[in-house]
C-alpha cells in the first residue's frame, strides 16, 4: 500500500511530495487489565469487583443496580465487610451467576437455597419451626435432620420456585 503525502516547507510553499510505504503489518495487542482487577477471586467482593470492571461500571452505578450505597460496594470490594444476606439475590442477579457452586451435602444445599432467597439462618429457622443452631449444624455437616424436617424443608424450597 502506498500513501502520497504533501509536506509544506519554507523553501517550497506549495509543498513537495514524497511517498511513504506502509507495510501490511498487523499488530494485535490486548489492553492491559486494570490494575484494580483482582488477581485471585477469593471473596464475594472480588466477584463484584471483577464483574464491575468487566462491564466498565463505576461503583456508584453498581450501587444503584444492587440498591445499596457506594460505600457498601467499596467496603465489599476491599473485603472490609461481607454483604448482608438480604443483598445476595440482587448481587447474584448483578453477577449473573452464583459464586457458591460447590454443593456436596444436604447442608450445602440448604445454605445455597437460603442465600439465593436472601434469608438469614434465623429467619429460615423460624419458617420451618426449628432452632437456628440446628440450621447451622446441618449447614456445617455436624448432623442431618430427621426425615420429617427434610420433607418440610424440601416442600418449602419447591414452594419458593
Amino acid at each position: 500500500m502506498q500513501l502520497h503525502l504533501l509536506r509544506w516547507s519554507p523553501r517550497n510553499p506549495q509543498g513537495h511530495s514524497f511517498i511513504a510505504l506502509l507495510s501490511s503489518i498487523t499488530k494485535i495487542s490486548q489492553l492491559p487489565k486494570n490494575t484494580k482487577y483482582p488477581q485471585n477471586i477469593n471473596s464475594l467482593g472480588d466477584h463484584i469487583r471483577k464483574r464491575r470492571l468487566d462491564l466498565e461500571l463505576e461503583q456508584k452505578e453498581v450501587a444503584k443496580i444492587i440498591d445499596v450505597t457506594e460505600s457498601c460496594i467499596w467496603n465489599w470490594e476491599n473485603n472490609r465487610y461481607e454483604p448482608r444476606i438480604s443483598h445476595y439475590p440482587a448481587i447474584m442477579n448483578f453477577l449473573g451467576y452464583c459464586p457458591y457452586v460447590r454443593v456436596r451435602t444436604w447442608g450445602d444445599r440448604i445454605r445455597l437455597h437460603r442465600t439465593h432467597m436472601g434469608i438469614s439462618c434465623k429467619k429460615f429457622a423460624k419458617i420451618i419451626s426449628v432452632d437456628s443452631a440446628s440450621i447451622l449444624r446441618w449447614e456445617n455437616r455436624a448432623n442431618k435432620p430427621w426425615k420429617k424436617l427434610v420433607e418440610k424443608v424440601e416442600a418449602y424450597f419447591l414452594q419458593q420456585r
